[in-house]
Order: structure tokens, then sequence, then C-alpha cells
């Protein structure tokens, strides 16, 4: 399904009015379970120029020119697995996601009668690892006042923003990492949960033959027969786990307890938003939004531009640690399958 939304694409030249980005597919390789494409996308419509940096010749452009970078992105469906995995590249700012999940993930959600939510993430020892020789150098405190506006037309009207700096945060830092890097972890074992209870939560319910809505699929609760009273246990246990970790996750209590030793404010009308880390050593380099659940992209420097061949070897070896990590069943050839190799270049 995948693999066929990128190849409705063609080849030719896409426009996108919202961004001011134009975007062709130059190659896709399906290998297996793994899908290799390289998309050029840029700005266009803008008058510049493009510029050799050896050569020092320009050409200039116009309002019929796009500026196209070369950009990569690999995505990895395992068969009977509740996660898969997007890895793009991303050259200076630019990246694929927000293009693939557009045009590719968020269709084939829809054609499959599927939810599919793209979320960052990364391993959380890869975490530990990013901030274990850096510090918490800025932490900022978004809050909204808890009695709202002058009407109930503007709920929330009032908002503070809490900037904490300094030695005294310096001295925080080790707890606050441990705090996110907690965070991290709780996070870890919701995904754990959730791969538990899919399969479980798949047999409570079957195909209504009986019915369809507007062509789609209806279903309906199981029989006894077939999602037995101790199915039923096992699955409401599991769905018991899932909300103490969720719980767990959006709680700040101990965030706001650690700010409030260096930076004590009057939270008596107030309710924290979220929070900003800005983590770094002689600056803030990386900034942690701490909302809910959400956490940022995680960045892999590679140093230099890597070649094809590099970069699809880093990302295949990296999406199988992650997923075995998340006790996916990988067999050894999930990722190269010659009969299924359909490539498309230009």
């Amino acid at each position: 399904m995948v693999h066929k939304q990128v190849v409705e694409l063609g080849e030719e030249y896409h426009s996108d009015e919202k961004s001011a980005d134009g975007y062709r597919v130059r190659e896709v390789d399906r290998s297996g379970r793994c899908l290799w494409l390289r998309i050029n996308k840029g700005p266009e419509g803008g008058r510049g120029e493009t510029y050799d940096t050896e050569t020092g010749i320009s050409v200039d452009t116009n309002e019929r020119t796009a500026l196209l970078s070369g950009l990569r992105g690999q995505i990895f469906v395992p068969e009977n697995s509740y996660f898969g995995l997007l890895f793009v590249e991303r050259v200076g700012l630019r990246n694929l996601k927000e293009l693939i999940y557009t045009n590719v993930v968020k269709p084939s959600a829809h054609y499959s009668e599927a939810v599919v939510r793209v979320e960052a993430f990364a391993e959380s020892e890869d975490w530990r690892r990013e901030l274990q020789s850096q510090q918490a150098l800025r932490v900022s405190e978004i809050l909204y006042s808890a009695e709202g506006g002058d009407d109930a037309s503007t709920p929330q009207d009032t908002v503070v923003r809490v900037v904490t700096e300094g030695p005294g945060l310096r001295r925080a830092s080790q707890g606050i990492k441990t705090l996110i890097t907690d965070r991290l972890t709780r996070r870890d074992k919701k995904l754990e949960a959730l791969a538990r209870i899919a399969p479980v939560e798949n047999r409570r319910k079957i195909v209504d033959a009986d019915n369809s809505v507007n062509g789609h699929t209806v279903y309906k609760k199981a029989p006894k027969s077939v999602f037995t009273v101790q199915d039923e246990a096992e699955y409401q246990t599991l769905v018991m786990e899932l909300n103490e970790l969720e719980k767990a996750e959006t709680s700040d209590k101990d965030l706001k307890a650690a700010l409030e030793t260096v930076s004590p404010v009057n939270r008596e009308y107030l309710k924290t938003k979220r929070f900003e880390v800005g983590i770094g050593n002689e600056r803030p380099e990386k900034t942690f939004v701490l909302e809910g659940d959400s956490m940022p992209q995680f960045v892999y420097e590679t140093g230099a531009r890597l070649g094809d061949l590099q970069l699809r070897n880093l990302w295949e070896t990296h999406a199988t640690r992650i997923l075995r990590n998340r006790s996916v069943r990988l067999p050894s050839d999930w990722l190269l399958d010659p009969a299924q190799d359909q490539p498309m270049s230009g």
C-alpha cells in the first residue's frame, strides 16, 4: 500500500502552495519490508541564483525556477508488527517527514482503514548518551491563568513564561536530566504495553458481515466462543497497566519541584502548560519541549554526507535493533526479498 502511494506520485513535478515548496520523486526502491526514497524538494518561484562554490559561476533564477535539494528517506513496515519506522535525512532544516506523512502514510492509513500515528522516537539509551556530557542551561515554564480571561470567550487569556538560568539550575542539572530520561523510559514501557494489548484487542471484535457504512467494514463484539472470559480478564489487566503508565507520563510534579528549588514562583492561580528545557554545554544546543507525552525529534549526526549505500546500511542496522528491542519478530531476510523488488528511478 505504501509503495503504491509513492509510485502513483510519479516522477513529474508537484507544487505545494501551502509551503511554497515543490518536489519530484526521483527514486523508489522496495526491498522486502522497507522502502528507500530519494525525493528532490525545495522552494519554488523565488528570484535569486544558483552558485557554484568551486568555480564561482552563478545562474540567475526567476519565478519559474524551483530550487530542489536531494533528500533521502526510508520506511520500514515489518509484517505483523504494531510498529513501523520512518527515517529521514535532514539537510539544514529540510527533511521529508511531513511530505511522506501527508502524501504516503496518511492516504495508506485511510485506504486500509487503519489509524497510524507518526511521532518522534529514539531509543532511551541513545538519549542518555546524547545528554551524558551536557547540562540543563535554561528551563522555560509556560503557565496560564487557571481563572480564565475576563469573560467566557477568552479562556486561559493570561500566559506567563518563567525562565530559569544560572548556577542554581546547573547544580540541579543532573536531576532534571534524570527526569527527562525517566520520561523516555516510561514512554518505552508504554510502547511495549501497546504492543502487548494490540493483538488481544483485535480478537475482541469480528467483522459484521451484515453491515457496512459507506462501503467501509463494520466490526462487532466477538462472541464468547471466540473471545473468552479469560481473554477479557487479560485485556482488562493490560488496559489498567497502560492507564497507569499514561498517568505517570503526563505528571510533571517532579520537574516542578526541581525548578521550585532554584526558581520559586507563586503558582496559586497558574497551571503549567509545558516546559522547554535547553540542553548544551556553553549555550543551549537542543530544546526539549515537555508537554503531554511529546518528545523532540532525535538527530543523529553523520559528519560528512553519506553515500546512498552507506546511509541505507546505517538505517537498516538501526531499524533492526530498534524493532527487536520492541519484541518484533524479524526473519533474517526481512529487508531483502528479490521477488518484491520494484525499483523506480529517474
